[in-house]
């Protein structure tokens, strides 16, 4: 478990406390290629959540909230194509993938349509949203076996807990999983539920001309490492800035193509190139396309300016 949630009033002082659960989720899916679920400590877990935040806020302002978006919460579709993700001395610069073909259901049906969708999508991670709060299943490639990541204030049992943290809790059989969130669905009715498939690939080159952004080797248990990896070791000197990033972590794809990037004004860190995650199951190599995608940086990037001080109970 980690030491606070997304809506803890002492950490986060900002009117959009709470609903922060869709980006913080993402984050911890990106954070599943720098570290294994099974080894996160409550440290990894503070990181994910305050990073995740983080980014929430950047994507709030640049939507002109709380002047013209009055709503704080985020959907999918609006995360950002390029999240950058620390745990420790370890950051990854990765490029999110939101598949097409999400699972929709009642959550009568959750059971059935969760197991389809694992079946249909081996080794990949989901966001799930499930009465108005989205957490993220993790898929552990070495066990192999699924956690959830829940940005929620939850006790050690998983239960609701206005005193509870941000937690991952870890199940040996998809039976346990589904025994555990239908556990969470008792009595609160028949409601729509989604469950996303989420695709990452580490950033294909990051430019010489950038030296402050070139990589160093790192050695970690969710890809292959050597010279050219891309996820940096802050501490390392091992690559010099004329080496280049590769593909760094278990990726789901047919093929890749490359496309020009955005520009990242504003942000330390600037992207040549990046690859385009394809759906396996594409034929058409086709990809999801999100609209008004913004790219961010938060390796070292500071949150924006707090506003008014809000705490919702629909963060816990």
């Amino acid at each position: 478990m980690g030491d606070f949630h997304q809506a803890s009033p002492e950490v986060f002082s900002h009117a959009a406390a709470g609903a922060q659960c869709t980006t913080i989720s993402v984050m911890a899916v990106i954070a599943t290629s720098i570290k294994p679920p099974l080894q996160w400590t409550s440290e990894d877990v503070n990181a994910i959540v305050r990073q995740g935040d983080s980014v929430h806020l950047e994507l709030l302002h640049a939507k002109d909230w709380p002047s013209k978006r009055l709503d704080a919460k985020l959907d999918v579709d609006e995360i950002p194509d390029i999240m950058t993700c620390r745990l420790g001395n370890k950051v990854l610069n990765a490029n999110i993938g939101v598949l097409s073909d999400t699972f929709y259901c009642f959550v009568s049906e959750l059971s059935h349509t969760l197991q389809s969708a694992v079946e249909q999508k081996q080794g990949y991670n989901f966001l799930l949203r499930m009465h108005g709060r989205c957490t993220a299943i993790l898929y552990q490639q070495t066990s192999p076996m699924y956690s959830i990541f829940d940005p929620h204030a939850r006790n050690s049992s998983g239960e609701s807990d206005g005193e509870g943290a941000a937690s991952i809790f870890h199940f040996t059989s998809m039976t346990d999983m589904l025994r555990y969130l239908n556990k969470q669905n008792a009595g609160k009715g028949q409601e729509q539920v989604d469950i996303t498939p989420i695709d990452v690939a580490a950033l294909s080159k990051i430019p010489s001309q950038f030296p402050e952004c070139a990589p160093a080797i790192s050695k970690v248990q969710t890809g292959p490492f050597g010279p050219g990896t891309s996820i940096d070791d802050v501490d390392g000197d091992h690559l010099t800035p004329d080496e280049s990033c590769v593909a760094n972590g278990y990726v789901h794809s047919s093929s890749t193509t490359e496309r020009p990037s955005r520009s990242l004004d504003g942000f330390p860190n600037k992207i040549a190139t990046a690859p385009v995650l394809i759906s396996p199951s594409s034929s058409s190599n086709e990809r999801h396309v999100k609209p008004n995608e913004v790219n961010v940086e938060m390796a070292n990037a500071s949150p924006p300016p707090d506003v008014a001080a809000s705490y919702s109970s629909d963060g816990e």
